[in-house]
């Protein structure tokens, strides 16, 4: 999992003594190459790509699901807004949504920050990089792939870009020429100009940019700027200077899409039903092609499985909860000791099995029957559980646990049938069971004559629940994408493209309709998936 975005703001101090701070978290970042300061083009241009790939790939009745209640910045053009959000940029005329653009249709993100108009072009900045929407349906017309880009303005003929981690990019829109203003803090969040002055609100303050002479100058801390030292997310400017607040300035509105959160963690998807949990927002139902919170259940959401009556059972952090078929309110099992649930599936006989912080549980009739270290299972945490041919599956952080309660067998990596030991995913095709590991990719397993053979076929970070089979095909939901292979023969795992809104994919599931695919983006339905 990555880190969220507040754990990017760190201290002035800290930054400077290590570099600039990514805004992933993953380290410090490279100066602006010498041809972004020299004015040359940061990227090549990538014209129209964005526009043909929507066009090829476009769709009479789109199936996408985002969460764009958070809205960063508005543009209006006539009698359209168009508003920049972490679930796309959405076009509203008339009160009503026309359009949502996201990473599908060429954005380089779908989280998307800001947005500015100039001529017939509306620019939006994303979670990575820059794109130029037009026409009358706003296609993507070109990109300029990078840092984040939190804020956008400008400075006469120039589009200005404030990133997260790289200071401000003064942008030529014809050419998408670049040059790189180094701050002392890289990390903006907001722009204000005034004239030929310019300013840049940061993590830790207000800085000036451009001279009166509109010409790239040293950035000293603006001593003049009003507002409290800190976040600047709002920010303005007039003759006398700027105007800084750490509160983020007020956005337009745009209609709800009812999805609770672009951050899903787990998908459940049957003929009769389709159920979205996430990280931290809860469940919700699709109905009439919206989705509707589900009450009663715990809001961090790491698992969900579907029996075979319909009954939903939930694994979250405070335990385990059943939504009953059809209904959008759950309930608290009780099972006494089941909490911290990160696995669930249900099992032939019709209990239901939960991988726990502590151990496994079956759970039936409401009651728990813990499977712990007395029955064989010696590592503590359970992170990934299923069932093949009356033998039960527990994936931990200590290896795979094949067997029932008093007899199991564990194959890890000292076995030498693991690439890695903690297992986050499993799916069983006959007598083949598929584990996903945390960081070495999936091994198939298979036994013959009580021996175990294991094969690895690739990946690399899969996510817990990560794996399913459909069609002859084994998918694997990764942080690098979703990848997928044939049952049969030795093809490795390969990326599918254009297969989900953001790049770590946390689910996969297949209904009788189709393919849905979950990221920290939102989520694909049938009629949008590639697969």
């Amino acid at each position: 999992m990555r880190p969220p975005l507040a754990a990017a703001a760190l201290a002035l101090a800290a930054a400077s003594a290590s570099g600039p701070a990514r805004a992933d978290g993953a380290g410090p970042l490279a100066a602006p190459p010498a041809a972004a300061r020299e004015g040359r083009p940061l990227v090549a241009p990538t014209a129209r790509e964005g526009a043909r790939a929507a066009r090829g790939g476009a769709r009479a009745v789109r199936d996408v699901y985002t969460d764009t209640s958070d809205v960063h910045a508005c543009v209006a053009r006539g009698g359209t807004t168009i508003a920049a959000t972490g679930g796309g940029v959405v076009v509203v005329r008339g009160g009503e949504v026309v359009r949502t653009i996201t990473a599908l249709d060429g954005l380089p993100d779908t989280r998307a920050w800001a947005a500015a108009s100039s001529g017939g072009s509306i620019w939006i900045g994303t979670d990575r990089g820059v794109a130029e929407l037009s026409g009358d349906r706003l296609d993507v017309a070109r990109t300029a792939p990078g840092a984040p880009v939190r804020a956008l303005a400008f400075a006469g003929d120039d589009l200005l870009a404030g990133t997260f981690g790289r200071g401000v990019a003064r942008i030529a829109p014809r050419t998408l020429a670049t040059t790189f203003v180094a701050l002392p803090d890289p990390r903006v969040v907001s722009l204000a100009t005034y004239g030929a002055s310019v300013y840049a609100g940061t993590m830790s303050g207000v800085f000036a940019v451009f001279g009166p002479r509109g010409v790239a100058e040293p950035a000293p801390a603006l001593a003049g700027a009003r507002g409290a030292l800190g976040p600047a997310f709002a920010l303005t400017a007039d003759a006398a200077g700027a105007h800084a607040s750490s509160a983020r300035a007020a956005a337009c509105a745009v209609p709800s899409t009812g999805m609770p959160s672009n951050d899903v963690s787990a998908i459940a998807a049957t003929s009769s039903q389709t159920l979205v949990g996430t990280f931290d927002a809860g469940l919700a139902r699709l109905e009439d092609g919206r989705f509707r919170a589900v009450d009663g259940v715990d809001k961090r959401v790491d698992a969900i499985a579907v029996a075979s009556g319909g009954d939903a059972w939930i694994g979250t952090a405070r335990g385990l909860f059943v939504v009953p078929a059809g209904s959008v309110h759950g309930r608290d099992t009780g099972a006494a000791g089941v909490d911290e649930v990160h696995a669930v599936a249900a099992l032939a006989d019709g209990s239901i099995v939960a991988g726990t912080s502590h151990g496994a549980a079956i759970v039936r009739d409401g009651k728990a029957s813990r499977v712990g270290a007395k029955e064989g299972v010696t590592a503590a945490s359970v992170t990934a559980v299923g069932e093949s041919n009356g033998a039960l599956l527990l994936g931990t952080t200590g290896g795979l646990f094949i067997g029932r309660p008093g007899h199991f067998t564990r194959l890890s990596v000292a076995s030498g049938h693991l690439p890695d030991d903690w297992v986050t995913a499993l799916a069983v095709d006959g007598g083949a069971i598929y584990a996903g590991t945390y960081n070495a990719g999936v091994v198939r397993l298979t036994q013959r004559d009580g021996a175990w053979t294991a094969e690895r076929l690739g990946g690399g970070y899969v996510n817990p629940a990560g794996l399913a089979i459909h069609g002859g095909t084994l998918f694997a939901a990764t942080m690098d994408g979703l990848l997928a292979r044939p049952l049969r023969g030795d093809a490795p795992l390969t990326p599918r493209d254009r297969a989900a809104l953001g790049r770590d994919v946390t689910a996969v599931a297949f209904s009788p309709e189709g393919a849905w695919v979950a990221s920290r983006r939102g989520l694909l339905g049938p009629r949008a998936s590639s697969l």
